[in-house]
């Protein structure tokens, strides 16, 4: 009976860093951080900011976050600290960095 040799195999790597990879060199990962973003909004914020918040678009590091009234503006600006950390820790270095908040007033 032939005795079959091992072959040693390369160092395993994680898909998710070649998937990542991959992302930012198609220049997707902001988007696709934003999509995230909107789909937690809730939970990152709370309930009532979000009902009162919205985010509207990402570039450049740069969330611009659409709020419903004068007084929801002021009220985010003052916690816009409060929400960056909280982006940051709801998804820490993945794809997105935001370096800051930007805030419109739409109704919505």
């Amino acid at each position: 009976m032939a005795v079959k040799r091992r072959t040693k195999k390369a160092n395993p790597i994680q898909i998710s860093h070649f998937v990542d990879s991959l992302i930012d060199d198609m220049g997707m990962g902001e988007d696709i951080f934003f999509k995230k973003l909107t789909g937690n909004w809730n939970t990152i914020v709370g309930a009532v900011v979000a009902k009162n918040t919205r985010p509207i678009s990402l570039s450049g590091g740069i969330l611009t976050v659409a709020v419903s009234t004068p007084s929801w503006y002021t009220q985010a600006a003052f916690n816009k600290p409060n929400i960056l950390k909280n982006i940051r820790q709801f998804d820490s270095g993945s794809f997105g960095d935001i370096n800051d908040i930007s805030f419109t007033l739409k109704n919505f």
